[in-house]
C-alpha cells in the first residue's frame, strides 16, 4: 500500500497523521439498514456478548432495558453508587464470551 505515519506532541495532547496510496476499488454491495441491523444482532446474540447500560433518568433507563433485552440480549445495569474502579471491573466481564 505505501505511506507514511508519525506523531508530534502538542500542548494539551498529540497530533496523529497518516498518509496512504490506495488504488482504486470496486464499488461495495449495499445493503438496507435494516439488514445490517439484524446482522449485528445476531452477531451480538451469538458471540454472547452482553451490555452494559448507564443512564441516569430512571424512564430512559427502563425504555432502554426493555429495548434492549426485547432484541435478545444481556444487560447489566450500571449503579450511580458503585465503588471506584468497579467501571474496569464491568468492562471486563462485558468482553465477548470466546
Amino acid at each position: 500500500m505505501g505511506g507514511s505515519a508519525g506523531a508530534r506532541p502538542r500542548e494539551g495532547g498529540s497530533v496523529f497523521w497518516f498518509t496512504a496510496w490506495l488504488q482504486r476499488g470496486t464499488p461495495a454491495e449495499q445493503q438496507s439498514p435494516a439488514t445490517d441491523q439484524a446482522d449485528a444482532l445476531q452477531y451480538l446474540r451469538g458471540c454472547g456478548a452482553q451490555v452494559l447500560l448507564a443512564k441516569d433518568n430512571a424512564v430512559n433507563r427502563e425504555i432502554a432495558l426493555a429495548l434492549l433485552r426485547n432484541a435478545g440480549l444481556e444487560v447489566d445495569v450500571a449503579e450511580k453508587r458503585r465503588p471506584a474502579g468497579a467501571g474496569a471491573a464491568a468492562a471486563a466481564a462485558l468482553r465477548p464470551r470466546t
